[in-house]
């Protein structure tokens, strides 16, 4: 027996600011009541087959998502309830405070960055290493957003140098320019929260002799002496 098809609006012949016209009543959508008017009952059909046919191929999509992708779905759709807002609310909020700037380039957030710096009145010398090294990190790393640049992709410039002790200086470095990002909402997350620190191994205490000492100063023993 073939499921019958419920329709999901209704069309209403109405009188509209002194005209006839068409209603089409779409019914809630994101927790809001949605309507649509139209001058002729050829396109209220049409719009409203539209919608049938939308609402279907998310009932499609929905079918074929794993049960643990449902499950996660329905729990975030109930804590954002229990907040009493509505997914709309929710993602006006996100586009507004976060989407539309997600989009900065690499290098635009390494210039504002240090135009920022530059104003609180940074040593020179040592607002002009920030400056090389993040102006590296941006020509290394290439023109993209600064939301699309993971931590696997920093960790491997990291492991670019040989030095350890060269490694954790630019960590440190590039890491504040992430930090600065995610206040000015560039970024949700720094990736630099899932990179391990890069740490310096000291060396065993040394016990001096008069050879050793000589020699950590630069000076070599000579026959006689």
């Amino acid at each position: 027996m073939t499921p019958r098809k419920i329709a999901v609006g209704k069309i209403r012949h109405i009188l509209k600011n002194g005209k006839t016209c068409y209603e089409v009543d779409l019914g809630l959508v994101a927790g809001k009541k949605r309507r649509r008017y139209v001058g002729n009952i050829r396109v209220a059909r049409e719009v409203l087959k539209s919608l049938e046919n939308e609402r279907l191929e998310l009932g499609r999509q929905w079918k074929g998502l794993e049960p643990q992708s449902k499950w996660s779905v329905l729990e975030v759709l109930e804590e954002i309830k229990d907040s009493g807002l509505s997914v709309r609310e929710v993602w006006d909020t996100y586009r507004s405070n976060y989407s539309e700037r997600s989009d900065t380039l690499l290098e635009e957030a390494v210039e504002e960055f240090l135009a920022s710096k530059s104003k609180i009145g940074l040593r020179p010398k040592y607002e002009a290493e920030i400056r090389r090294t993040l102006e590296r990190f941006s020509g290394d790393i290439g023109r993209k957003p600064i939301s699309s640049i993971r931590h696997l992709e920093i960790q491997q410039w990291l492991e670019g140098f040989q030095s350890l002790s060269t490694r954790k200086t630019m960590q440190a470095r590039v890491s504040i320019l992430f930090s600065w990002a995610k206040r000015q909402g560039y970024i949700n997350q720094s990736p630099f929260e899932r990179i391990e620190v890069v740490r310096l191994d000291q060396s065993d205490p040394q016990i001096l002799t008069v050879s050793t000492e000589g020699a950590s100063l630069g000076l070599e023993s000579r026959p006689g002496h």
